[in-house]
């Protein structure tokens, strides 16, 4: 087990490094480029609204995944006060 908390879908700790790193990488590639004149074209502006999805997408994940490691810590917790591990 790789997290602390007990990742059941075996996921490690290493893995989600990873991943993070590969998305933090991906997406300063999904910058669109600056527009080339006064007023972006439409192409130009579909790009940023394709890379602000993308963004969110990344961002609601990584709320998710926050939500559901504190939902495994307050399990834990109450597994160790049952087992009189901690007050």
């Amino acid at each position: 087990m790789g997290y602390a908390f007990g990742r059941s879908d075996g996921v490690t700790g290493t893995a989600v490094t990873a991943a993070v790193a590969q998305t933090s990488s991906a997406q300063a590639a999904l910058t669109a480029a600056a527009a080339a004149g006064g007023t972006p074209t439409k192409t130009e502006f579909d790009k940023v609204v394709a890379d602000a999805v993308a963004a969110r997408t990344v961002v609601n994940q990584l709320v998710v995944d926050m939500a559901n490691s504190r939902v495994f810590e307050n399990a834990l917790r109450t597994s160790l006060r049952s087992a009189a591990f901690i007050a």
